[in-house]
Order: structure tokens, then C-alpha cells, then sequence
């Protein structure tokens, strides 16, 4: 093998690593990024929920439309007697068992 096929060789592998470990560490950043912007969106609503406010304020002035590529958010407040509070833009609706009736009942 001559000596520009073996430095040919040896750039072409330098190069494919670099890319590799570029890619590889591009990925990992990316990853840890949204999954921690997903855990605290949950934390906020989470917390909003314990505190007792509405998820979501019906639309109005309130609150704006969802933007395109927003996360899609679904809210239903059920009470002890198990009659449901949803937003009427939604279509579906949740069962309440027994169980939630109890939760919402405090007990």
C-alpha cells in the first residue's frame, strides 16, 4: 500500500470519527434538553393542579388559542358528585369511577 492511499485512508477514518463523536454528542445535548423542558411543564402543571387553579382558563381573553406546534393540553375537573368540567373545544371526554369521585370527595 503506498504512502497516499494509507494517508487517504487515515483522514477518511479521522473524519468518520469526528462526525461520529459530533453527532453523538450533538444528540445527547439535544435529548437532555427536552426532557428536561417536558419534566418541568409537568411540574408546573402538577403544581397548578395541587394549588387548586384550573389547568386552563376557558379560550377568551384569558387565554390565546394554541399556537401550531404547541403541546396539546387536555384538562377535565371532575366533582364528588361526578359530574365533569371540560373545555368545550375538546371532544373527548375522561370515565370518572368510583375512585375519583372519592378523590374529589377527599376522602
Amino acid at each position: 500500500m503506498t504512502i497516499r492511499r494509507r494517508l487517504a485512508l487515515a483522514a477518511g477514518i479521522a473524519v468518520a470519527v469526528a462526525v461520529a463523536a459530533a453527532s453523538l454528542s450533538a444528540y445527547l445535548v439535544v435529548r437532555t434538553r427536552l426532557l428536561v423542558d417536558v419534566d418541568s411543564g409537568l411540574r408546573e402543571q402538577a403544581a397548578r393542579v395541587i394549588h387548586g387553579e384550573r389547568p386552563l382558563p376557558p379560550l377568551g381573553l384569558a387565554r390565546r388559542a394554541e399556537r401550531f406546534g404547541d403541546p396539546q393540553v387536555y384538562a377535565q375537573i371532575t366533582t364528588a358528585d361526578g359530574s365533569r368540567s371540560v373545555d368545550p373545544s375538546q371532544a373527548a371526554f375522561l370515565p370518572v369511577t368510583e375512585r375519583d369521585r372519592a378523590v374529589a370527595a377527599g376522602t
